[in-house]
């Protein structure tokens, strides 16, 4: 693995972009890119997050991390050998052409962070769910009498 790119952006998210090609044959090479987008939330972020459930809040947080993280990988089969740099230069044109105005963009963290926020929320949410009814499922006597009938 190899870093190609590693932005620090004004907003607080770091953008890298690192290399996993490998060869995959005498002369041809399997390119694989990958974006890492990063951020570390600021506590007034977190503040802003509406939640009624403070144990579902503190939850998320866990489950998140300090750390928030979105990969994005561009990849290619069966490239020449010859032309291996080339296609790495086009990738990494290709993924800062897409995400880089994007990730910019001073709203981003707080898009990103809510985005993550909606997904570990689900994720958590369910768990805890199911870890209720799990305890009160072994609290009660099991009740067979139904097979006696």
């Amino acid at each position: 693995m190899k870093i190609l790119l590693e932005k620090n952006l004004g907003n607080g998210v770091t953008f890298t972009i690192t290399d996993h090609s490998r060869v995959i044959a005498a002369d041809r090479w399997y390119v694989k890119l990958v974006g890492v987008i990063s951020l570390t939330p600021a506590e007034a972020a977190w503040a802003g997050i509406a939640e009624d459930n403070p144990a579902l809040l503190a939850r998320v947080r866990r489950h998140l991390g300090e750390v928030l993280e979105q990969q994005l990988v561009k990849d290619r089969n069966f490239v020449d050998a010859a032309a291996e740099e080339d296609v790495v230069k086009e990738l990494v044109e290709q993924l800062v052409d897409t995400v880089g105005a994007y990730l910019a963009v001073e709203a981003f963290p707080a898009r990103f962070l809510a985005k993550k926020y909606r997904e570990a929320r689900e994720i958590c949410r369910v768990a805890m769910v199911r870890e209720a009814i799990i305890s009160k499922v072994a609290e009660e006597p099991a009740d067979f009498s139904h097979c006696f009938k």
